[in-house]
């Protein structure tokens, strides 16, 4: 009883770490990565909507805010919201219109487009964010954006892998329980009679579904931050994300609330510091002639103003910035999340991270001497 009060206690410690990940995300290069991921994001999905297979529909802007009221507090914060939920919103939203009932093939075929395209950006640089956080939190030793781009490209079929392993098997079931139906179609009355008493199959095939959706939908970011972490395959990924959703849910629900007013106040930060770096700037230049003031509104605007001039695109630069904040905080946050998940379920320290010194350079070390290879290379927090 006291070593089980002990260990409780000490993964309760551990979650103060969860405060680690607005540090972690506001490192300019994961900014970088995560303005430049929602951007190219922006651009492929509106590109899609005008293949020939794809039905008229409104350009798609993955970085609108979450409608919380008309007041300047409430903008702020569902802008915030709307950021950090784009990774999930981008896969969930042509999910949710694969499996409508109904959908025709054209909405199909572009409901698998987007959810590829969205797969791939942020298998590229949502791999690259977790890596380059992965190995500063575990070791405080930092990679730069070459190094973390560099590791996703070479992990890019294993990060595209562990997603589709469950879809895979979603499709077979499908697949199964259609031919099913097509067999009872064929038969008439007397199919219909076989199909209602295999019903319960139906069912249970129906049930390993859901399991399926649940597990690529709420598991997919915990896949990627373990092929990061551990440098493995999607497989892996795929095992070690499951498993610790199927064995701390409730840690992992908890880990995930803890890191929400985290995000708040770091959203603030990013937001005060890059308004007041424009305002200044603005303001310095005013003193000296006739210029312009900068306001909320400018870096929270979603777009690129009309006046189409050389200082506009300078000015595009912080908001592309603080826009970055929330994918980098959402995947800077899962893998804080997944190095205390596991943890709390296998006992791995949290100073863990595979690096396989005989594959090209990542990190950025000094000039101590390097672990030897395939070694995880741990450091004390």
């Amino acid at each position: 009883m006291t070593g089980s009060a002990s260990s409780d206690t000490t993964d309760l410690l551990d979650c103060r770490f969860v405060i680690r990940a607005a540090g972690l995300a506001l490192d300019p290069g994961k900014l970088l990565l995560g303005g430049l991921a929602l951007l190219i994001l922006e651009t492929g999905l509106n590109v899609i909507l005008r293949l020939p297979f794809a039905e008229q529909a409104p350009p798609l802007h993955v970085r609108m805010s979450v409608d919380l009221g008309g007041s300047t507090v409430a903008q702020f914060v569902g802008t915030g919201a709307g950021l950090l939920l784009a990774p999930l919103q981008s896969i969930i939203g042509p999910g949710v219109e694969i499996f409508r009932s109904g959908s025709s093939w054209p909405e199909l075929a572009t409901a698998w487009t987007r959810l590829l395209w969205a797969l791939l950006v942020w298998s590229l640089f949502g791999g690259a964010i977790t890596r380059m956080t992965a190995v500063q939190f575990a070791t405080s030793k930092r990679i730069g954006v070459r190094g973390g781009l560099r590791f996703a490209l070479r992990q890019l079929q294993n990060y595209m892998t562990a997603p589709f392993l469950p879809l895979a098997g979603i499709g077979c079931l499908l697949a199964f329980n259609a031919v099913l139906g097509a067999i009872a179609g064929l038969l008439g009355s007397v199919g219909e009679t076989i199909l209602g008493v295999v019903w319960g199959l139906v069912l249970f095939c129906g049930l390993l579904m859901a399991l399926l959706v649940i597990s690529v939908s709420v598991g997919w970011p915990l896949m990627v931050a373990a092929v990061s972490t551990e440098d493995s395959d999607g497989f892996d990924g795929l095992g070690r994300a499951n498993g610790f959703l199927l064995d701390r849910p409730w840690r992992a629900l908890l880990l995930v609330l803890l890191s929400l007013p985290v995000f708040a106040l770091g959203w603030l930060f990013a937001a005060t510091l890059l308004s007041l770096t424009v305002y200044m700037a603005d303001w310095a230049v005013a003193s000296g002639g006739p210029g312009q003031t900068a306001d909320w509104s400018f870096l929270l605007a979603p777009s690129i103003s009309a006046d189409v001039s050389p200082k506009t695109y300078w000015l595009e630069l912080p908001r592309l910035l603080l826009c970055g904040f929330g994918p980098s905080f959402f995947w800077c946050g899962i893998t804080v999340i997944y190095f205390l998940l596991r943890k709390s379920d296998d006992g791995t320290s949290l100073n863990d991270v595979t690096i396989h010194l005989d594959k090209p350079a990542e990190v950025a070390v000094d000039q101590s001497p390097e672990p030897p290879a395939e070694t995880p290379m741990t450091n004390d927090h």
